[in-house]
C-alpha cells in the first residue's frame, strides 16, 4: 500500500543532522509536537509544499513531490495551511473579502461559497468582524477568521500550525474538536502541532519531533517531557484576578494581604471604547507591587485591549490612570516588537536604551538567554528566523532585562513547551520576590 504522505530520510532545514522517516495515511489525524524549536513548523511546511525539500524523493504527498516546481502547485490545491501567525496568511485587509478569496479564486460557486463562509461565521462567532478590517479585530477572532478561510475549501489534508494558540483554552479546544469530528466524516487527512496535552488527545496518532528525529508515541509515553500545562497553569496566583467580558471588568478572587501593597497602577472612574463597543465603564481599581495579577475572559473579551490601556498604548477615553514606574510590555506577536537585525542585539536593546555599557549589556543579555534555553548557534541570527516559541522567549528576555517596575504579559506561554514554560515562570518569581508588579492575559 502507497502511503498518503511520505518521509524519506528528510533533513530539517534549521536542525543540523535531522533525519526524518515516517508515513502518514490518508484520513488520519496526527498531532506533531516536541521541544520549542524542534522544526514542528519545517516539517508540515513540507507537507504544505511551502518549504521546499533540498533533495528530490525525501517528501512525496500522495505521489507529488514539493522539490517539483509542477508538483508543487498541485500540492498547494491539495492542502491548506493555517499558520501560527495569522497575518502570514490574509491577502486583504477586509475580513470578508480575504474570506471568499481563495474559493472565489480557484471558481468555486459563489452560493457554496456564502453558504459556507455564513456557517463558519456563526460557528466560530464571528458575525459582527466580517463587515470590518483585519486590523479592527481583536487577534483570537483574526486567527478564527484566517481558520474560517481554509475550512472553506475543504481541502483534502489540513495543516494546523499551532492555529488556535491564540484563543483561550475552553475555546482553543472546542474549535479544534470541532474542526476535527467534521475532517472524520468527511474522510480528510488533518496535521495539528500543539504542545497541550489536552488537544493532543484529539489525535489517531502523534509524533515527536525531537533532536532531529521523528517518531510516533503514545499519549503516555509524552507524559514525562509534556505533563498537563492546563493544571500547571491553573495553579492559584496571589493577589486579584480580573475576569473581562461583556463590557465590564471584574474582580475576581482577592488576596487582602496584596491589597495593602505599594500601588503600582491606579485607576479611577475609567472609561474606554471602540467606537459603539464598551469595553470599561466606571472602573475603579488598583495594582500593586509584588503581585501577580492574571487577566481571563473569552477569546475576543477584550483581554488585550486591557493591557493595552495598563500600558498607556490605548489612551483612556476618561477617568485616569497613574501608573507608578516603568512599564514593559511583552505582546501577543513577537513579530510585532522583534526589530533587531540580531536576536543578542534585540535583547540588548533596552539595556543600551538605558544607557548600560554595550559589553555589560551583551553579559546581560548572554545570560538570559542562556537561561530560557536559546542556543548560543541562534544569537547572531535574526529573531524571525526563529521558530514562534523561540522568538516569544527573545521577547521575553527582553523585557525581563527591561528594568521595568510594571511588567505587562500577553499570552507569554503560548508555543512554548513545559521547559519553556518553567523557566518563564522562574523568572516572572523573581521579579515579584523584586517587588515588580506582574500582570499577564492567560
Amino acid at each position: 500500500m502507497r502511503h498518503y504522505i511520505k518521509f524519506n530520510n528528510l533533513n530539517i532545514r534549521g536542525i543540523p543532522g535531522s533525519k526524518i522517516s515516517l508515513e502518514i495515511n490518508k484520513g488520519d489525524i496526527v498531532a506533531v509536537t516536541g521541544p520549542t524549536g524542534a522544526g514542528k513548523s519545517t516539517l508540515v511546511g513540507y507537507i504544505a509544499g511551502i518549504v521546499r525539500p533540498d533533495n528530490i524523493g525525501t517528501v512525496l504527498i500522495d505521489g507529488l513531490d514539493p522539490f517539483s516546481q509542477l508538483d508543487e502547485r498541485k500540492i498547494h490545491r491539495m492542502c491548506g495551511i493555517v499558520s501560527q501567525d495569522p497575518d502570514q496568511d490574509i491577502v486583504f485587509n477586509s475580513v470578508l473579502k480575504d474570506v471568499v478569496f481563495a474559493p472565489e479564486n480557484i471558481g468555486l460557486d459563489k452560493q457554496r461559497i456564502s453558504r459556507r463562509a455564513g456557517n463558519y461565521f456563526k460557528h466560530f462567532k464571528l458575525g459582527k468582524t466580517k463587515k470590518r478590517d483585519y486590523d479592527q479585530i481583536s487577534l483570537s477572532e483574526k486567527q478564527r477568521t484566517v481558520l474560517s478561510s481554509e475550512l472553506i475549501m475543504h481541502h483534502d489534508i489540513l495543516i494546523l500550525d499551532d492555529a488556535v494558540s491564540m484563543q483561550d483554552s475552553e475555546s482553543a479546544y472546542s474549535i479544534l474538536k470541532s474542526v476535527i469530528s467534521a475532517a472524520r466524516k468527511r474522510k480528510q487527512t488533518v496535521i495539528f502541532v500543539s504542545q497541550k496535552y489536552k488537544e493532543i488527545e484529539l489525535a489517531d496518532k502523534i509524533i515527536e519531533l525531537k533532536d532531529g528525529e521523528a517518531s510516533y508515541k503514545s499519549i503516555g509515553e509524552l507524559s514525562s517531557i509534556l505533563p498537563d500545562r492546563e493544571e500547571v497553569q491553573g495553579e492559584p496566583v496571589p493577589g486579584l484576578n480580573f475576569l473581562i467580558g461583556k463590557g465590564k471588568v471584574r474582580r475576581g478572587s482577592e488576596d487582602p494581604d496584596n491589597m495593602m501593597g505599594e500601588t503600582a497602577i491606579d485607576m479611577a472612574d475609567v472609561f474606554f471604547s471602540y467606537g459603539k463597543d464598551t469595553l470599561i465603564k466606571e472602573l475603579y481599581c488598583r495594582f500593586c507591587r509584588g503581585t501577580e495579577y492574571h487577566i481571563t475572559g473569552k477569546s475576543g473579551s477584550g483581554k488585550t485591549t486591557f493591557l493595552k490601556l495598563l500600558a498607556g498604548i490605548n489612551q483612556e477615553r476618561s477617568g485616569s490612570i497613574n501608573r507608578m514606574g516603568r512599564t514593559a510590555m511583552a505582546m501577543q506577536l513577537p513579530s510585532e516588537q522583534l526589530f533587531e537585525d540580531t536576536v543578542i542585539e534585540d535583547v540588548m536593546y533596552q539595556k543600551r536604551l538605558s544607557g548600560v555599557p554595550k559589553p555589560d549589556a551583551r553579559r546581560a543579555a548572554e545570560t538570559m538567554l542562556t537561561n530560557l534555553g536559546i542556543s548560543k548557534t541562534k544569537w547572531e541570527k535574526h529573531p524571525l528566523k526563529l521558530s514562534m516559541g523561540e522568538q516569544r522567549l527573545v521577547l521575553l528576555a527582553g523585557v525581563f532585562l527591561a528594568d521595568a517596575d510594571i511588567i505587562l504579559l500577553d499570552k507569554p506561554y503560548a508555543g512554548l513547551d513545559t521547559d519553556g514554560y518553567y523557566k518563564v515562570r522562574y523568572y516572572i518569581e523573581e521579579m515579584l520576590k523584586e517587588g515588580k508588579c506582574v500582570i499577564v492575559v492567560d
